[in-house]
């Protein structure tokens, strides 16, 4: 049991070690440590930072609250200022709107009274109109130039059949009008569109020709091109032909020499 301690003590130890060594020794250790004291002083050096980036930002709002409070403190004394001028217009003022008051009083008292007459005399002159209506519809019963209530009644029911009919053929007339626009209108459509469908065909037509065009162009090109390759054949032939005859010439030069 001791034994088995220890040796796992010992195998801790070494284990520790390796990774000591793996990790640069003691140097790596001491760089570790720099590190860790590197960083820590970048903590603090952000931490400050921070802080006074906390404490510019709170002075900021304290001016802020500041400036509102000045400026709601101006304003009040500022409205203040206006209500004891307003006071003391208004103390100036009540005589002449209570003058005003009464003369305005009166003058409507005056309106009123105006109007109230006019009625009256609008009312008396409607009595007397339809006094003077009644008086004149009864002569002419008497004379036998308007009839009695059932005769006026049947005569306007006839004035109404008759409107009503001229009504009736208004509105056939108009129904027969609407009827022509449509018409027309349908007649203008139909030629829109046929004039549509021949713009159209013309299009066609145009697009046939510049394609039976651009075809013969294209057929024109290789007619050149072909006569330019058959020139080309004749022309290679030609020196073909040509270079045998030097060279036969050459040859029976050669024989003639020979024998001389």
């Amino acid at each position: 049991m001791k034994q088995e301690k220890k040796s796992r003590k010992k195998r801790r130890e070494r284990a520790e070690s390796n990774e000591e060594r793996e990790r640069g020794g003691k140097r790596g250790k001491e760089k570790r440590e720099e590190e860790g004291k590197r960083e820590e002083g970048r903590r603090e050096k952000r931490t400050r930072e921070e802080w006074k980036k906390r404490k510019r930002k709170d002075r900021k709002r304290q001016k802020e609250k500041e400036r509102a409070k000045e400026e709601r403190e101006k304003k009040k004394r500022r409205s203040r200022r206006e209500n004891v001028r307003r006071r003391r217009r208004r103390k100036s003022d009540g005589r002449e709107k209570r003058e005003n008051r009464n003369e305005k009083r009166t003058r409507t008292r005056i309106r009123e009274r105006e109007g109230r007459r006019r009625e009256q005399r609008k009312k008396e002159d409607y009595d007397g109109e339809e006094k003077k209506k009644k008086e004149a519809t009864r002569r002419r019963r008497e004379e036998g130039e308007e009839g009695t209530k059932g005769q006026n009644k049947r005569a306007e029911k006839g004035r109404k059949e008759e409107g009503e009919r001229e009504r009736k053929g208004a509105r056939e007339s108009k129904r027969e009008r609407k009827e022509e626009r449509r018409k027309r209108k349908e007649e203008r459509k139909k030629k829109k569109k046929v004039k549509k469908e021949g713009k159209k065909e013309k299009g066609r037509r145009g697009g046939k020709v510049k394609r039976e065009k651009e075809k013969e162009k294209e057929k024109k090109v290789e007619r050149k091109r072909k006569g330019k390759k058959r020139k080309e054949k004749a022309g290679e032939k030609g020196k073909k032909k040509e270079k045998e005859e030097n060279k036969e010439r050459k040859e029976g030069e050669g024989e003639r020499k020979g024998k001389g």
